[in-house]
């Protein structure tokens, strides 16, 4: 059962998680605990627990961070120093490509591995950028709220809200905003890490309708054994600006894209 439990590859099949992103998961309920009304109590039974279960299975980043944050800096510099940390201490980031578009587009990237991964997206933060998050998504709505503010995110309905959801990013597109989301669909079925499913169509009609550009953005995936990186790089890659004129083609296209880059960005 041990052992199972330990499998990332078995057990991301069942449950799309690796042990990344429990770790992740644990700082953030931490993070979360410590910086709300909780009891003296509370946050010492906390910080136990953040340092006892990581000496299970050895050193993490997600336990200096956290000791970092709490001991020296404090909450308002929490959000900048794990970025510091983690995309310039711990890696690299590395785009290649093109910039991103001074005028309002909707970027379209594929998913990341764990939510480690989410904090790329800060990676943007100077850009004026709104977040598109499931309802649904239990865990990550929880996540970016903790780290964004409420005009940079947008929180969507999966189904039956297609013509609310068009509204709603035509509104923040005429605010000045570009429209950041994860297009591709039942991502947590990838049969391995760097693979990639199908791509959902919502996001390119979306931008047909209202003639708004896309700019594909492909993430890296982060490498570790136990939650130790084993790379020094982060790669992104921004592909062109376009407007999408036929939707089949555009999202082939794009899922050509995907698939190459991330095939590159396997070999480190």
């Amino acid at each position: 059962m041990i052992t199972s439990f330990l499998d990332g590859t078995r057990r991301r099949k069942q449950f799309n998680m690796d042990d990344l992103e429990i770790y992740w998961a644990l700082y953030t309920i931490i993070f979360y605990l410590w910086f709300r009304k909780t009891s003296l109590r509370n946050k010492i039974i906390a910080l136990i627990i953040i340092l006892i279960v990581p000496s299970l299975k050895g050193p993490l980043i997600s336990t200096g961070l956290l000791l970092v944050n709490l001991f020296s800096f404090g909450y308002l510099n929490f959000t900048e120093l794990s970025i510091n940390y983690l995309f310039n201490t711990c890696l690299t980031p590395i785009f290649t490509g093109y910039k991103l578009p001074l005028k309002a587009t909707i970027i379209v990237a594929n998913y990341p591995t764990n939510y480690i991964e989410y904090m790329a997206n800060q990676l943007f933060c100077n850009k004026k950028i709104c977040f598109v998050v499931l309802k649904t998504a239990f865990i990550q709505s929880r996540i970016v709220q903790l780290y964004y503010s409420k005009e940079n995110v947008l929180f969507v309905s999966s189904k039956g809200s297609f013509d609310t959801t068009q509204n709603i990013i035509r509104d923040k597109i005429e605010e000045g905003f570009s429209i950041f989301v994860y297009v591709e669909e039942k991502y947590h079925r990838r049969p391995k890490k760097y693979s990639v499913q199908n791509l959902r169509q919502g996001m390119f009609k979306i931008a047909k309708n209202l003639h708004i550009p896309i700019t594909p953005i492909v993430f890296d995936h982060i490498d570790h054994t136990f939650g130790i990186l084993e790379q020094s790089t982060y790669k992104i890659f921004i592909d062109k600006t376009r407007f999408v004129e036929d939707i089949d083609y555009e999202m082939e296209q794009v899922h050509k894209l995907y698939k190459n880059k991330l095939k590159k960005f396997k070999i480190k």
